[in-house]
């Protein structure tokens, strides 16, 4: 198991995790690393997933890493079928008893002029579809 212990004694302000592969040891540390933040912590995490088959089985794998609406988590994968691009995905929970949200954020390529990369758009615009209800209901 890895340590990561050492890893909030900086003040920090982007993350970025490659899993060495999709074993129950790459997805622990970034678990832990996730319980070792502090409510105030407002860093980008960016968490390759190209280890995973598919969105739908990281989703699984992640169901449960201890986000809520503010946090700024971004899946990214090099995408199957063109290895110059890399496809990226807002990840974020509307209330710890909710599943997971997540979604479809840019296109990145790797070539320097490319048009691909258009993310100028606000967090708060781009999550401005929230259902509001109260806890107890099904929404």
């Amino acid at each position: 198991m890895a340590n990561v212990s050492g890893l909030y004694k900086l003040r920090l302000d982007m993350l970025v995790y490659v899993p060495k592969d999709n074993s129950t040891e790459s997805v622990d540390v970034l678990y832990q690393m996730f319980q070792k933040r502090l409510r105030t912590d407002q860093e980008i995490w960016l968490v390759d997933i190209s280890a995973w088959n598919s969105l739908d089985q990281a989703r699984e794998t992640f169901k449960d890493l201890p986000l809520d609406l503010d946090d700024d988590l971004f899946w990214y994968s090099f995408s199957q079928s063109d290895k110059n691009t890399v496809k990226a995905w807002e990840v974020y929970r509307m209330h710890k008893t909710r599943p997971l949200t997540v979604k479809f954020w840019s296109n990145w390529s790797i070539f320097p002029n490319s048009t691909e990369h258009k993310t100028n758009t606000d967090k708060w615009a781009r999550r401005r579809d929230l259902q509001v209800c109260l806890p107890l209901e099904n929404c």
